[in-house]
């Protein structure tokens, strides 16, 4: 059960990915832009002195206090390509082969980019593998994701994410609250001690996942980590079925 589960539970993450990059990687709609009128030079006859005169006549000193705000992860990635580019132009080798090298090693750097609290096997509550404990587990476990699964399935449902970019943005906080609460209620059940890898690592992802919604929620203000959360939710889809295969693996080796 826990397997078709987690398919079932797996499906409905993927249509939030779906419709996710079907907002992003929607095709731009060209507009042809407007030909305004601007004033020529020449046709006052003081217009060119003038220009010329505002550039050489000295100024007074204005001083630009620095910005105080700090630089989103798309600002230092921007800015440290810029001088990867310079670096490279400089020393003659701006080839097509060598900067499509530099762009790859910027995309496959951008998943770290997504940074969140994991927990550790001490953070976790372990009790003995005695069957009676494996049983409660397995138990408690099924209906976790049972309410999770169902509060996701009940949000899709009521959500016209790709026609409507609120009722988009308002899924993907709901999605990142019902990540934090079930990396929540899974972080408190009791584990046994043979499932206890296992089970902070499926953890981990769920956490991972509500950063990664967090992340794209902000996509418009710092798209480089926003990307990093779309490709986290994919790997995290993948990887949450293996985790929970194993722990069924587990469970039916041990009777339950």
């Amino acid at each position: 059960m826990r397997f078709r589960l987690a398919l079932a539970l797996s499906l409905s993450l993927l249509l939030i990915g779906v419709a996710t990059w079907d907002r992003f990687a929607a095709p731009y709609e060209y507009k042809a832009p407007s030909v305004v009128a601007i004033e020529q030079f020449g046709i006052n006859g003081d217009s060119y002195e003038a220009v010329v005169q505002d550039f050489t006549e000295p100024k007074s000193e204005e001083v630009t206090p620095p910005s105080t705000e700090p630089l989103s992860n798309t600002d230092i990635v921007g800015r440290q390509m810029i001088m990867d580019y310079i670096t490279i132009a400089a020393g003659g080798q701006a080839t097509e082969a060598n900067l499509t090298n530099l762009a790859n090693q910027y995309v496959s750097s951008l998943p770290a980019l997504l940074t969140f609290h994991k927990i550790s096997y001490a953070d976790l509550k372990t009790v003995s593998n005695a069957k009676e404990n494996l049983r409660s587990y397995a138990d408690a476990f099924d209906q976790i994701y049972i309410e999770h699964s169902t509060r996701i399935n009940n949000v899709l449902a009521g959500s016209n994410i790709v026609v409507s970019p609120e009722n988009y943005y308002a899924l993907i906080g709901k999605s990142s609250s019902m990540y934090e609460d079930l990396s929540l209620e899974l972080k408190n059940l009791p584990v046994p001690l043979l499932l206890a890898s296992t089970h902070a690592e499926l953890v981990n992802i769920e956490l991972s996942s509500a950063a990664a919604t967090k992340a794209v929620l902000k996509m418009e203000e710092d798209p480089a980590t926003g990307f990093a959360g779309l490709i986290h939710i994919g790997a995290n889809l993948d990887h949450e079925i293996s985790l929970l295969k194993e722990i069924e693996q587990i469970l039916k080796a041990n009777g339950v």
